[in-house]
């Protein structure tokens, strides 16, 4: 009977041992992954949408800072290894941020500066093209006198460039092509306001002419 109370009583204290060593790992473990866990769901959102704008790196510094001299006090004055291993869990964790967010950054900027210099050949192409009336406009200019020039040539050019500015404003094409529309559209207008004045003036000074000549 003592012999079986022993035995009992043995596996009582095994069985309890147990248990506190489960409880004790699973405190140990909580204390040195509780500190990362929370930038868990920030790491995975960063990449998921490729976009760290929203997150300060500043916290990463304040934690680099803060665990690295706590893992410098550490060789001074030794302290339970949970606490260190947290530290150096927290270190790695906080350079993958860094890492993750400069990478994507950096990417980031690359597109932009790409996207800037492709808008700016498209606005710079799509100018030329917008000028394509300047030479004729400055002809009649210099000369007072549209004569020579076919009025309807511009009447279809000013009816395909309204056209072509709908049809970019209503696809929602970029905003270079719908400033070349409106400029072409621009300079038909001027183009048939001289085409208006000028052949006033041209149909006044042959009627006094005619007069003169009488």
């Amino acid at each position: 009977m003592e012999a079986e109370s022993d035995d009992a009583s043995m596996r009582l204290a095994v069985h309890t041992f147990s248990l506190d060593s489960i409880m004790e790992s699973f405190f140990v473990l909580c204390m040195v992954l509780g500190g990362v866990v929370p930038y868990v769901p920030q790491y995975l959102e960063i990449r998921k949408t490729e976009n760290a704008e929203g997150f300060s790196l500043y916290v990463c510094l304040t934690l680099l800072v803060a665990n690295v001299l706590r893992v410098l006090f550490w060789f001074g004055k030794r302290y339970e290894i949970p606490l260190l291993v947290q530290s150096i869990v927290m270190i790695i964790a906080m350079m993958a941020m860094i890492y993750l967010c400069v990478s994507i950054k950096k990417k980031t900027t690359i597109l932009k500066t790409r996207e800037r210099v492709f808008t700016g050949i498209g606005l710079i192409s799509l100018s030329i093209e917008a000028l394509l009336a300047v030479p004729q406009f400055h002809r009649n200019f210099c000369t007072k006198s549209t004569f020579g020039m076919s009025r309807q040539m511009v009447i279809m050019w000013f009816c395909g460039d309204a056209f072509k500015t709908y049809y970019f404003i209503s696809r929602e094409a970029p905003y270079q092509f719908v400033i070349c529309g409106v400029l072409q559209i621009c300079m038909d207008l001027a183009i048939l306001g001289q085409i208006f004045w000028y052949g006033s003036r041209w149909r006044e000074k042959l009627k006094k002419g005619s007069e003169e000549s009488q």
